[in-house]
Order: structure tokens, then C-alpha cells, then sequence
């Protein structure tokens, strides 16, 4: 089964297996590697940019650094994202940091949604956040991976990636 747009491109196609291809089903994964930073109160609420984006990206739009995805068409997306680094300070007892999403420029659905963790207790101790959700997101809506609750710890970052797909 193939159905094609009113200029001859495949728009979707069922294949004999039961494969389904979507070729202008919305899809963005961006990372960073290249950069990095340090991590401080200051930076609370502040979107994280990345580097590169993957050459299969494709619908979706990015802007301010890589840090903003904004969306072409209305559905449900799939949106997760992940940072990684090590501790410069020691950590202060209840200093948890969370790694949100905002949609449109608020919090979505809640700051309660996103579990916090700490850096690490020690100097020089590598850490990692972890963030997934499911977005209604309509024509234009925008969003941005950020961290929040940092405290009086301070921690360098590096590694980072983001992804988001529409999945209906």
C-alpha cells in the first residue's frame, strides 16, 4: 500500500512485511559532545543547547543554539532527553536537581512530574540525568529540555542528547 502527495513523492508506504515508512513523519535528535559548561544556580530554568543535530532529522525546527524544537503539526510526541557530567563541589544534603521539559515556556505538566537527584556527594564524581514524556503539542508549540532546583552545588556537564518523534 503506497500513498503518494499530489507531486508524486511516497508519503506513506505499507510494505509487504508490514513495515510502515513515513517519509516526512516528524523526527529530531540533537547531541553535544563538543561543548561544555558548568552548571550553577544561576542556571536554573535556562533551556540546554546542543551541539549537532543528526542528519535524519527532519520536520521538526530548532533555534537559540539548538536549545528550542518547535514543532510542525499537531500530535503526540515522544520527547526525552539526557546530561551528564561530574561534581566540581561538594554536594549539599537535599540538593536535588531536576531535568524538565517546558512547552511553550512553562513547565509541562508539572516541576512534582520530575523526580530529583543529586550530582554526587563528592568531587570529581560523575553524574546523569534522565527525563521522558508525552506531549500534546499543537501546530508551532515549542520545547525545551531544562534544569531545575540546583542549589549551592556546582557541577560541570558534557554529554547530552534529545530526541523527539511524533508517534500519532
Amino acid at each position: 500500500l503506497t500513498m503518494n502527495t499530489g507531486s508524486g513523492v511516497v508519503a506513506f508506504k505499507a510494505d509487504g512485511n508490514g513495515y510502515i515508512h513515513q517519509a516526512a513523519q516528524p523526527v529530531y535528535h540533537a547531541y553535544g559532545n563538543a561543548s561544555s559548561g558548568s552548571i550553577e544556580s544561576g542556571d536554573n530554568g535556562v533551556p540546554l543547547g546542543f551541539d549537532s543535530e543528526s542528519s535524519f532529522s527532519r520536520g521538526i525546527t530548532d533555534s537559540n543554539s539548538r536549545s528550542r524544537f518547535t514543532v510542525p503539526v499537531a500530535g503526540i510526541y515522544y520527547i526525552h532527553c539526557t546530561i551528564g557530567g561530574s561534581l566540581t563541589t561538594s554536594s549539599q544534603a537535599g540538593d536535588g536537581v531536576e531535568l524538565e521539559f517546558k512547552k511553550n515556556g512553562s513547565t509541562f505538566p508539572a516541576s512534582s512530574h520530575f523526580p530529583a537527584e543529586t550530582f554526587g556527594s563528592e568531587s570529581g564524581q560523575e553524574w546523569s540525568l534522565n527525563a521522558t514524556i508525552l506531549m500534546d503539542l499543537a501546530a508551532n508549540d515549542y520545547v525545551e529540555a531544562v534544569l531545575e532546583n540546583i542549589g549551592s552545588t556546582t557541577a560541570s556537564w558534557g554529554h547530552r542528547y534529545f530526541i523527539m518523534y511524533k508517534i500519532m
